[in-house]
């Protein structure tokens, strides 16, 4: 008779767990990467609406010659409000008005500022890109950002 067991040797078992060890050394960075490069388009396309939203504001109002005061928390959309960690505007309330600046965040780091500001007798919105510091995500959307403003670091769009 055969009294030989069935079943998996101890060298067997360490060559698994070395092969799987090794793929999981080269897949957690990749998997990182691609969560830093989706919060920096996060982070992008809400800085978009965030402009997009205040231009539309001041287009809107009723009053075109001056400033129409616009309350963060009512009128934009999508954007979390009085953030101090993560994606959002830090500004917990208040209103986007002629001298008033929105630091908006990008995973927990300031990545852009935006302040209306009355430059002659035109309304612009200033927008200055931070750069980021701590943040991968911030630090790539902070490179977008400037790229897609031909490297400056501020922009001023006119109404």
């Amino acid at each position: 008779m055969n009294n030989m067991r069935r079943g998996f040797t101890m060298i067997e078992l360490i060559f698994v767990i070395v092969i799987i060890g090794i793929l999981a050394a080269v897949a957690i960075p990749k998997l990182a990467a691609n969560r830093d490069d989706a919060t920096a388009a996060t982070c992008l396309h809400e800085v978009g609406q965030l402009q997009s939203e205040i231009s539309q504001s001041y287009a809107a109002s009723p009053d075109f010659a001056t400033w129409q005061a616009m309350t963060l928390d009512q009128n934009i959309t999508n954007i979390t409000v009085g953030v101090a960690n993560g994606n959002g505007i830090t500004n917990a309330a208040g209103t986007v008005a002629h001298g008033t600046t929105i630091t908006y965040m990008c995973d927990s780091d300031n990545l852009i500022t935006i302040a209306p500001q009355l430059v002659g007798t035109d309304y612009v919105m200033v927008s200055t890109v931070l750069g980021g510091q701590n943040s991968p995500a911030a630090l790539k959307a902070a490179a977008d950002l400037q790229a897609k403003q031909n490297g400056n670091l501020v922009k001023t769009y006119r109404f």
